[in-house]
């Protein structure tokens, strides 16, 4: 029987987080300084991918603490080519794995912050399509089949990580295998982690 002690969040969960934050802010970062002068098609697909790989790693984040699903999920998107089998793995492993977009809000003379959920971010049920989109402009062109313009590719590319900034920006996840929850932020300095633990009840307590 496993420790009680094993599904507490740990400083080391914490770090694995914060270094998959960190790889997406990267990633979100070009996209967003050099899409705005992106004028040829190997520029634009140079920040479609970075996008593709940000949603990777957000599906692959909140698993940090389950190995065997990361495996799992790596192969599927690398060797399958398949997000709705990404998918099914990840919430086989945490049914909670997408993050939850928030804002802090505390209302005039309350002492505590609440979280507030944000509208238009990336959400769980859009990302295989998203990821889809991106993965097709990726491929070479073939001359026989219709392609997005240029204009439509950076629409495309931009909205999507107009999304995933919103989604990151300030966050609620929790892990795979832990109990509580995490609040990750990517900001313009980088990025920060907290976790917040969950209190046993008064009759379990000492």
């Amino acid at each position: 029987m496993a420790d009680e002690g094993d599904h507490v969040i740990s400083p080391e969960d914490d770090e694995l987080y914060r270094r998959v934050l960190d790889e997406i802010y990267k990633r979100i970062e070009h996209a967003r300084t050099h899409l705005p002068s992106a004028h040829m098609r190997p520029e634009i697909e140079s920040c479609a991918l970075q996008i593709r790989i940000a949603i990777e790693l957000i599906v692959m984040g909140s698993l940090v603490t389950n190995r065997d699903a990361i495996e799992s999920i790596d192969l599927a998107l690398s060797s399958k080519k398949s997000a709705s089998e990404a998918a099914k793995i990840a919430r086989a492993a945490n049914p909670d794995y997408w993050p939850k977009a928030t804002t802090p809000y505390k209302a005039p003379g309350q002492l505590t912050i609440d979280l507030r959920p944000v509208e238009g971010a990336l959400s769980e049920e859009s990302w295989e399509r998203e990821w889809g989109k991106l993965s097709a402009f990726l491929h070479a062109r073939n001359p026989f089949k219709e392609h997005l313009s240029l204009s439509d590719a950076r629409e495309l590319v931009d909205r999507v990580t107009r999304e995933l900034i919103l989604l990151m920006n300030h966050h609620v996840v929790h892990l795979a295998d832990r109990d509580g929850m995490l609040v990750g932020q990517i900001g313009p300095d980088g990025v920060s982690v907290t976790h917040f633990g969950l209190l046993a009840p008064a009759s379990q307590a000492g």
